[in-house]
């Protein structure tokens, strides 16, 4: 604690080194704060962003990011050195709180100012960023008796914002309103986490429910059948189509074959409607050389005097072992 009041000591004496003044005209910074998402879900984690323009000259900047607790919950907070003195509180509930003060003027290189982390707690929540103090250095105007430049109060003309975190309705529930075969039923999608009515979808009629219903006429691969009836809900006597059934197909028979270097062609006709169905027949495969066994047989001239050769040999050793024994 005592740590924190001497950093919120020190930048109130940063404060009061400067002469506000407000006779020389000063360009404002643009100061801007955005989330990471436009849209989340309960558990999800935003993080927000604080920004400043480049070089803009700001000496003093005070702001905070204001939320509902039921809402949103810190999770952790960030500032990068852009003041030579800067506090970033977020420890109080509801509010976070950026104070930054230099003996000069933001860092060019160092735009961004702050960032905080939220933990969505309830979907489609707010958080507010307004600039409770802002002060940037008149490098025009003369200067004070420290001999520093004086500042210009900015405060009013940078505005405040709110970001608003959508619900991403990733929690939805239907009611649907079954239909029958007067009257379309519907379905209504409602978001479970914010409530929002996400619109109500119309559903085709229902069939009809005959009762005691007569075939006349038989459905066949070529034309669609029929039904009449009376319907048990709404009493008319109606009629319904009966779907067309599938072709029934005799064997294929070929027509052209196939050879090594060209499609066959195939067909087959309905046993009823007499509609021909074509299919193809692949390509045989190319024929290899046949193997005759020749690379299996060995050179018999090569092995009769390999055969001669070792003969001679071992006539030659025996009989130089014998000389020997001599």
């Amino acid at each position: 604690m005592k740590k924190i009041v001497s950093i919120l000591v020190a930048v109130l004496v940063v404060f009061s080194m400067f002469a506000i003044t407000a006779s020389a005209a000063v360009s404002t910074p643009t100061i801007s704060a955005v989330s990471n998402v436009n849209t989340a879900k309960v558990g999800d984690t935003v993080k927000v962003t604080v920004s400043t323009s480049k070089n803009s000259k700001l000496g003093a900047f005070t702001a905070s990011l204001q939320y509902d607790t039921t809402e949103f919950e810190v999770v952790s907070g960030n500032s990068f050195g852009a003041f030579s003195t800067e506090f970033l509180n977020t420890g109080a509930a509801g509010k976070v709180v950026y104070v930054g003060a230099a003996a000069t003027t933001v860092d060019g290189a160092k735009t961004t100012l702050f960032t905080v982390e939220f933990k969505v707690l309830k979907a489609d929540g707010t958080i507010k960023f307004a600039v409770e103090e802002a002060y940037v250095v008149d490098d025009k105007g003369t200067p004070d008796d420290t001999g520093d430049d004086d500042e210009i109060d900015v405060t009013a003309q940078i505005a405040s914002k709110t970001i608003t975190i959508g619900c991403a309705h990733a929690n939805t529930e239907d009611k649907v309103v079954e239909s029958t075969c007067t009257v379309a039923g519907s379905k209504t999608s409602t978001c479970k986490d914010c409530g929002k009515d996400l619109g109500t979808t119309a559903l085709p009629l229902a069939k009809h429910d005959f009762e005691n219903a007569v075939v006349t006429k038989e459905a066949t691969c070529t034309e669609k059948g029929e039904k009449t009836g009376k319907c048990k809900v709404c009493g008319v006597e109606t009629k319904e189509e009966i779907p067309m059934v599938a072709h029934k197909y005799g064997d294929w028979k070929v027509i052209t074959p196939a050879t090594e270097t060209k499609d066959g062609v195939k067909e087959r006709t309905c046993e009823v409607c007499k509609t021909v169905d074509k299919g193809v027949i692949s390509k045989k495969p190319t024929a290899s050389a046949p193997d005759d066994g020749s690379a299996n047989i060995p050179n018999t001239s090569a092995s009769m005097a390999f055969a001669f050769a070792a003969a001679g040999l071992a006539l030659a050793t025996g009989t130089v072992v014998r000389r020997k024994r001599k």
